[in-house]
């Protein structure tokens, strides 16, 4: 699974659009070379965008914490396993306080409905006729 580039606003954490439908499994962050603007800790938040909610807006009430506040080490690969994640379809950043990391990446699978619309999207872009 491939995210997009992580942007964020003052006080608002970094987001990265993920395929639909993937159950957030694990995920892990790589700090920025250097360790001198490591941040603290981080939060991630997940949140599914197929029921309608703007993505865009970080305080829409959908975003559900996939981990919470945890204490990071600086120039170190953090790995972490989200047992019970609901599907998601974008993924927000919380660093405290602010810092940054170099690339944050995620694993999953995707659900049933998931793979359809991957499928229909598919098809779509390369004109074939879904039936």
């Amino acid at each position: 699974m491939r995210t997009s580039g992580l942007r964020g606003a003052a006080g608002h954490g970094q987001r990265a659009a993920v395929a639909p439908g993937i159950p957030a499994s694990g995920g892990r962050d790589r700090p920025p070379e250097g360790a001198g603007n490591a941040p603290g800790r981080a939060t991630l938040y997940g949140l599914d965008a197929t029921s309608g909610v703007d993505p865009a807006d970080p305080r829409a009430p959908a975003w559900t914490e996939l981990l919470p506040r945890t204490r990071l080490q600086p120039d170190t690969v953090h790995r972490f396993l989200l047992d019970a994640a609901p599907p998601v379809t974008h993924v927000r950043i919380g660093i405290h306080p602010d810092g940054a990391i170099a690339r944050l990446r995620l694993h999953g699978s995707l659900t049933e409905d998931g793979a359809r619309r991957l499928a229909a999207r598919h098809a779509e872009l390369s004109g074939q006729v879904v039936s």
